[in-house]
């Protein structure tokens, strides 16, 4: 449950809201069944669950439930209000969001991993607390069971039809490039030519090969030259789908990268939704801190990713796979 408690806390140290005229706390929803969302906006895993849980608002509020949001950022660029506001427009969340920047009330209910969800009824009593993806009809589930405890009639709703995401299968995990989080890089750093060396056409998966003007940062590594040549970072991955959190160095400019899978450019037909094309070259323009996807495969294999580029506007996060 929740450390032990089987009562809910109240919101913590939350300096910013959304969708909301006022700052909220739980004692609000007097007699009110409670589902929070705690989400980081740059997590795979929470982009995939936040039309389950809108899906949940639209169709339960009408019976008294109450769906607020937390964000609980992974990376610094997460806790930037404006950043935060383009993702609720963007998404289109239509109910309350906390920007818990400090993580303080994403502690209180267990921390630890993206996303997590927990139903409180309506006496504040934690019903259900879950972590990761494929909760959705567990999660309607004990929504309905508390409405109905409040003698809701629900006989005539059904439930919602979600597609649960699984990674019972093998798959390559996050993986991050900072050295905060990585330490486990495949290339030699050249101390007089202050750059990276790709020293093999032998690459393996899951370890980071940045060849050129790369700089390893706490939470990126930055490509931080403008260089004349095209310098690549390479990661060798097993899934379907290949996603990166990235940035442009400086705000309101772009960095423009090109992407290549087995060391070609993507087939239309498997491009993620944020891949561009020019002269046949596949491409993704990083113009804000976001989740970029690449590419989308119905086959789950082993793919070579490299990303080229020259600009000195490109930073990478992390890979995220699916």
């Amino acid at each position: 449950m929740l450390f032990g408690k089987d009562l809910a806390q109240d919101f913590k140290h939350i300096e910013y809201w959304f969708n909301t005229p006022k700052p909220l706390h739980l004692a609000d929803f007097e007699e009110k069944v409670i589902l929070l969302d705690f989400f980081a906006y740059s997590c795979i895993n929470c982009r995939r669950e936040l039309p389950h849980v809108i899906a949940l608002y639209k169709k339960y509020k009408p019976y008294g439930l109450v769906v607020i949001g937390v964000h609980a950022p992974e990376f610094e660029f997460e806790k930037i209000p404006d950043n935060m506001k383009d993702i609720v427009h963007q998404e289109k969340i239509p109910y309350p969001v906390a920007m818990d920047n400090d993580l303080s009330t994403w502690y209180l209910y267990g921390g630890e991993y993206w996303p997590r969800q927990v139903v409180i009824d309506h006496k504040k009593r934690i019903l259900l607390n879950v972590t990761g993806e494929g909760h959705s009809h567990k999660i309607e589930q004990t929504i309905r069971e508390a409405l109905q405890k409040k003698g809701i009639i629900l006989d005539e709703v059904p439930f919602e039809t979600f597609q649960e995401y699984t990674t019972s299968f093998r798959q390559t995990p996050e993986i991050y490039t900072g050295f905060f989080r990585n330490k486990d890089i495949g290339s030699t750093f050249d101390e007089h030519q202050k750059k990276y060396i790709d020293p093999t056409e032998e690459h393996k998966e899951g370890i980071l090969y940045p060849n050129g003007a790369w700089k390893q940062n706490y939470e990126y590594f930055w490509h931080e030259l403008h260089t004349k040549e095209y310098e690549h970072l390479t990661i060798v991955f097993h899934a379907q789908e290949a996603n990166i959190v990235a940035m442009p160095y400086t705000p309101g400019e772009t960095a423009k990268v090109y992407v290549e899978i087995n060391r070609c450019s993507i087939p239309q037909k498997l491009a993620g939704k944020d891949i561009r094309y020019e002269d046949g070259q596949s491409y993704v323009l990083l113009d804000k801190p976001e989740l970029y996807q690449l590419f989308k495969s119905g086959s789950r294999k082993t793919y070579e990713l490299r990303l080229v580029t020259n600009s000195p506007e490109c930073c990478i996060f992390s890979f995220t796979f699916g």
